[in-house]
């Protein structure tokens, strides 16, 4: 009777210890002003970024990525949507997926939408890809 006892109250203990486990923070309240600056000073070392990008921002709501290139050059509409055609074929939209799930294995928690965007060197929108 005492083994039957004590096997109850061990499994309701692991339920208890489980249930307390549940982390519903939000991906904006799990990651660190320094994570976010240390992702942003690793993609700024690559050779990709040095060739094409002035600037990347990084901002998080809520469970929402929002990634931002400036790129080193100005465009006119032509060549924006030349780019915006090259980033579509390219596949970006494949992007997204690992990094949402990247993000899933590291904080235990989904981005609900990731968004990636490309501006000129003056600021204009040229393509935004969100996932």
């Amino acid at each position: 009777m005492r083994k039957v006892v004590t096997s109850v109250l061990v499994v309701f203990m692991c339920l208890f210890m489980f249930t307390g486990c549940h982390d519903d923070r939000t991906l904006e309240q799990k990651i660190s002003k320094y994570e976010i600056d240390r992702f942003i000073n690793e993609q700024k070392q690559t050779q990709d970024y040095k060739d094409t990008c002035d600037d990347l921002g990084l901002e998080i709501h809520g469970n929402d990525i929002i990634m931002s290139f400036r790129l080193k050059y100005s465009m006119d509409n032509e060549q924006m949507t030349q780019f915006k055609r090259g980033i579509e074929m390219y596949g970006l939209q494949t992007y997204i997926e690992p990094t949402k799930d990247r993000f899933e294995k590291y904080y235990k928690t989904r981005p609900e939408k990731i968004s990636i965007r490309f501006y000129t060197k003056g600021g204009q929108l040229i393509c935004n890809i969100e996932g």
